[in-house]
Order: structure tokens, then C-alpha cells, then sequence
């Protein structure tokens, strides 16, 4: 006698054969089920990506922008800024979402004079201006830090990207994202 009849198999249906078929279709039933696991993770990376890619470029066009706005009125003769004021920190508090630097924050301002004294002050601008008459420290300590500098302010915001529904769902829960860019560039008037 054979080993496979000692066992009970003859290859010919029999008490062993069904209890094969079943254990067969389970291990299929068991491969669909896994890649149909594997086939919501691909969905998700992939949509992540589209949407990582959609943000970039939004972002990208943004600050674009933004550095036009900025080059064009640091070429201009009279100047020119988006706002003309800048908004100086002094501190800075994350808001209820407790990420750093979002739209939910406080933050403390700063003013010009606390700049003077940090950056002109040490130098003492009216010694200074003794041996270097038109020094641009004793211009920054008694105007504003701003002309001193000559700085000039783009900024620019993207259209509204909207999210695909998976995003939407997992990571950040709003219909659309606008991406905002700020650029400060040095007045190029003294340069031609």
C-alpha cells in the first residue's frame, strides 16, 4: 500500500477531498480580503500624493507672485509695499489647536523703538556719527527701521485648492485650502 492511501488521499474523491477544497477557498477568500486591504492603503497614499502635489503647486504660484509683487516695487523710483507696515513680534503663543505659527495664535507686538534700541543702541549712534557722519545706524535710531533697511513687502495668496474627499476626511477636515506667501525684499533704488 501506498503512503497517500495509508493516508487516506487516492487523488479520487473521497472523506479527504472536500475538506481540501474548503481549506482552498478559505486561503482565497483569505487573498481577497488582504488585497483588498492593500488596495485602500495604495488609494490613500496615491490621493495624498495628487493632493501634496495640487498644494505645492498652488503654493508655489503663490509665492511667485509674491516675489513679483515684492521685485516690482523694489525697481520702482517711488517704492511701494503690500501693507506698508510690517508687524514686528516680540513673542510668540501657540492658539487652541496647539501648533506653533497658524492662524489661531497670539502673539505679542513688538514696536520699532524696542528694534532701535536692540540693534542701534550698542553701537551708540551719536558717537558713531562723529567719526561716519551719514551711517546707517544713527539714521535707523532716529526713522524707522524699515527705511533704514529699505525694505519692501510682496504678498500674494493662491485660489482656494480644493481638497479630495480623502484628504478631507483623513488629515484635514475643510473643503479647500488657500496657500498665502510674504516676501521682503531690499529697495534696489541706490543699485542703478
Amino acid at each position: 500500500m501506498k503512503r497517500s492511501e495509508q493516508r487516506g488521499w487516492t487523488g479520487r474523491p473521497g472523506p479527504g477531498r472536500p475538506a481540501n477544497r474548503r481549506a482552498a477557498a478559505s486561503r482565497s477568500g483569505q487573498a481577497l480580503v488582504e488585497l483588498a486591504a492593500a488596495l485602500v492603503v495604495v488609494v490613500v497614499l496615491v490621493a495624498a500624493l495628487i493632493q501634496i502635489g495640487r498644494l505645492s503647486q498652488a503654493h508655489l504660484q503663490a509665492l511667485n507672485d509674491a516675489r513679483e509683487r515684492a521685485g516690482s516695487f523694489a525697481a520702482s523710483r517711488t517704492g511701494g509695499s503690500d501693507p506698508p507696515d510690517p508687524v514686528l513680534i516680540a513673542n510668540w503663543q501657540a492658539g487652541p489647536d496647539r501648533r506653533a505659527y497658524s492662524r489661531d495664535d497670539t502673539y505679542t507686538r513688538a514696536s520699532a523703538g524696542a528694534l532701535r534700541i536692540a540693534i542701534a543702541e550698542p553701537a551708540r549712534p551719536a558717537d558713531l556719527s562723529r567719526y561716519v557722519a551719514a551711517n546707517p545706524l544713527t539714521r535707523m535710531y532716529a526713522g524707522d527701521p524699515l527705511d533704514t533697511f529699505g525694505l519692501v513687502h510682496g504678498a500674494a495668496a493662491s485660489r482656494p485648492v480644493p481638497l479630495l474627499p480623502a484628504a478631507r476626511h483623513l488629515f484635514y477636515d475643510a473643503e479647500s485650502i488657500t496657500m498665502e506667501a510674504d516676501v521682503w525684499m531690499v529697495r534696489l533704488e541706490d543699485v542703478y
